[in-house]
């Protein structure tokens, strides 16, 4: 995800702790645990896959998204505002997500792959 908006000619946050003071974003072990919920952004492809205002995420990350790259769509936020999805509309697929989707067993980490494998066809 980051990499995708740096692209774009975004932005990051190089260390969540010390640039906004929020530390809850580094979970530690184990990873198949959410830790914190992500609001969804109506209108979106995240929210359109997933059909829900928020999902649970697991998170380890020090580094976010700060200024959105060109034709770069926010997509999920958490509580305090770190971006936690990204997406750039001008590809057919192209989503970034800040947890990590492949520890989690969860119906909405499943929908996210299922939808990238049918977007192949």
């Amino acid at each position: 995800m980051q990499l995708l908006n740096i692209i774009k000619g975004g932005s990051l946050i190089q260390d969540i702790a010390e640039e906004m003071g929020s530390s809850f974003h580094q979970q530690g072990m184990p990873k198949h645990i959410t830790t914190h919920s992500v609001k969804i952004t109506k209108d979106t492809l995240l929210y359109n896959i997933l059909q829900k205002d928020t999902i649970d995420v697991n998170t380890s990350h020090h580094q976010a998204v700060k200024a959105l790259g060109k034709g770069v769509t926010l997509s999920a936020e958490a509580p305090d505002k770190i971006i936690e999805a990204i997406e750039i509309p001008d590809y057919k697929f192209c989503l970034g997500v800040q947890w990590h989707p492949e520890y989690l067993e969860t119906n909405a980490d499943k929908q996210l792959f299922k939808a990238f494998i049918q977007s192949m066809k």
